[in-house]
């Protein structure tokens, strides 16, 4: 978790230096996600894809051509769904969480064609949990974090790619990541349940203009 923070670190304050002329960028971004549990201590079986949404604003930095470095600030829910029979009667299980995410990517561009680029990303993603719902076929609860044992901060590594077009005055991408969480959900002793999602996004940037350190 320390060298994760130290690579957010370096990502956000060196990037400056890196650059006389970097282009900053702004725009939204919304999108879907397909969330579940991981770890020795997440049941497997009738586990399925939780179907959940993100969105909110992306802020890019070009450093150069192929190298740019993208914090995010999202709405992002994760969680986990089982699904099952019981008595002949299907029955179901859903933990939404919402987080506040802030993914710091870094983004190397390793095809570019006209107005058209393709990329990969990685870098570390920082869940603040905000609050959360359960829902089964006969009730359905709010989730607080602090009251129900859950632990605030999610970390996780980001990895993923996509596309990005010129598109009027400035870009649109879709993009497809994976996110690894790298801490458990539960403040319990040896309870290893960590938060897995796959989130595909689209977003559109508006540029800036340069930045001059």
């Amino acid at each position: 978790m320390k060298n994760l923070l130290k690579v957010a670190s370096l990502l956000l304050f060196l990037a400056p230096a890196l650059s006389v002329n970097a282009q900053i960028s702004i725009g939204p971004k919304a999108g879907i996600n397909f969330a579940t549990f991981g770890g020795n201590d997440a049941a497997s079986d009738n586990k399925k894809s939780l179907f959940c949404y993100q969105f909110g604003a992306v802020t890019q930095l070009r450093i150069n051509e192929t190298f740019v470095i993208q914090p995010e600030f999202l709405y992002y829910q994760k969680g986990v769904k089982y699904e099952y029979e019981l008595f002949g009667e299907d029955l179901y299980y859903k933990q939404i969480l919402n987080y506040f995410e802030i993914p710091i990517l870094a983004k190397f561009t390793f095809f570019a064609q006209e107005s058209a680029q393709v990329y990969g990303a990685i870098g570390p993603s920082f869940g603040i949990g905000l609050d959360g719902i359960l829902k089964t076929n006969d009730f359905e609860e709010d989730i607080d974090f602090e009251n129900d044992g859950l632990i605030k901060l999610d970390l996780s590594l980001s990895v993923g790619g996509g596309i990005q077009i010129q598109f009027g005055p400035g870009k649109c991408f879709i993009d497809v990541r994976y996110l690894l969480g790298l801490n458990g959900v539960y403040d319990t002793a040896n309870s290893d349940i960590k938060n897995r999602s796959v989130g595909v996004g689209l977003g559109y940037l508006f540029p800036l203009g340069d930045f001059n350190p």
